[in-house]
Formats: C-alpha cells, structure tokens, sequence
C-alpha cells in the first residue's frame, strides 16, 4: 500500500502568505522610519561641524568671527559662510553644488541644503544661550538644515532620532554653530524656493517655540 505525504493545501498557503504580508506592512515602514531617522541625525552632525569650520576660518582672518558687522541680513550671512566674506561671489569655504550671490540658501554636493536668515541690525551675529535661543531677537542668526536637500518629507525635526523628521535649526553665534532650544518661533520660511526655481513641495513650515530637535541630537548622543 503506498503511503502519501500530507501537504500545504492551497487555503493555508495563501493564510500564511497573507500573514507574512501584514507582518511587511507593519514593520517595514517603521524600519525604514529609523534608518533615515539615524541618517538624517548623522547627517546634522557632520553640517555642524562643516559649518563650525568655516566659522573658524574666518575668524582667523577677521578675528571678530560672525560678529563681523558687514553681515547685515540673509544674503551676505550666506555669503559670509560660502566664501569667507559677506561680499563674497565665489565659493571657497564649502564644497557647493548650486549657489546664487545674493540667495540665503546653498546646496552642497552631499546634497544637503542650508539656508541662512539674519533678523538684521548691523552688528554681524549676536551672542545668545543654546538652550534659550530667540529667532527673533535683533541681530539672531540662525541656519536651516535639511540633510536631504529638496528631496521629501521637508518635515521638521522636533525631537531627536524620533521619525523620519530631515529639516533641522542651528544657531549661529559670533563664535560658534550651535545646536538649540527655541524661546520663539521662527518665522514661516515657505517662500524659499527649490534647486531648479520652482516652489519646493512640501514647503517648509514654522519652526514652533521650545523646538530642541538639533539640541536633543547633540546632547543625548542619539544617531
């Protein structure tokens, strides 16, 4: 007498591929939220210390750093940061991809997009706490990090490592970049346009008061 191996019948391999389906659905997308998540953080870092560096190079040219009084509004802080001086047309200090004199915002070859905002005054950059810092004060400096360029979510970080957030807020000091908690909101920033001209989508939005993103970052030592 033969003897038959009992087998999957068809009902059991489609439950079990269904299962195999939801269990992809729903932990897929959240790796996926880590990986950028750990990507962008890691990314911030090193803008930070790209940023810091041309900082100091200037400095060691016209020893007062950001306090530079030829720094008066977005334009010639961009500048300043791109090619050492606030008059600047050529780019010397970060390795560019596209940059327009007289535009805030600059893409480097990494493809990250930093945009520069002075609230003005005349004085270069003014002193401010890392933990209470004011977007609105006169003479606040401060740049936008998105570590992915144009490229989406344009979301805004608000907490370290948490989501997949790729749009950061750095203040700048006579002396330093520095990671920050808000005391004010900055203003809407979502006339800024993308590489090709053209109105970016999603635009950015408001960076809301007590945002510590950048600041979280740097402190809990979260990748």
């Amino acid at each position: 007498m033969y003897k038959f191996k009992k087998g999957f019948t068809l009902s059991e391999v489609l439950i079990t591929l269904a299962i195999i389906g939801v269990v992809a659905a729903l932990t897929i997308p959240t790796l996926i939220s880590s990986i950028n998540a750990s990507k962008f953080t890691t990314s911030l870092k090193k803008n930070l210390l790209i940023l810091n560096s041309s900082l100091q190079i200037n400095s060691a040219h016209n020893e007062m750093g950001a306090s530079d009084p030829t720094i008066v509004d977005d334009a010639t802080l961009a500048a300043w940061f791109i090619t050492g001086s606030a008059s600047g047309t050529t780019p010397t200090n970060l390795v560019v991809l596209q940059w327009t004199p007289g535009d805030n915002s600059v893409w480097l070859t990494d493809s990250t997009r930093l945009s520069f905002f002075d609230t003005g005054g005349g004085t270069g950059c003014a002193t401010q706490s890392a933990n209470s810092f004011d977007p609105t004060a006169p003479d606040a400096c401060y740049v936008i990090v998105d570590t992915n360029g144009d490229k989406k979510p344009n979301a805004i970080a608000t907490n370290a490592g948490v989501g997949a957030a790729d749009v950061w807020i750095l203040g700048i000091t006579p002396n330093s970049i520095i990671p920050v908690i808000l005391s004010a909101a900055t203003t809407t920033v979502a006339a800024l346009t993308d590489v090709n001209g053209n109105a970016m989508v999603p635009p950015y939005t408001q960076i809301g008061n007590g945002n510590r993103a950048s600041y979280s970052v740097m402190t809990t030592g979260n990748t």
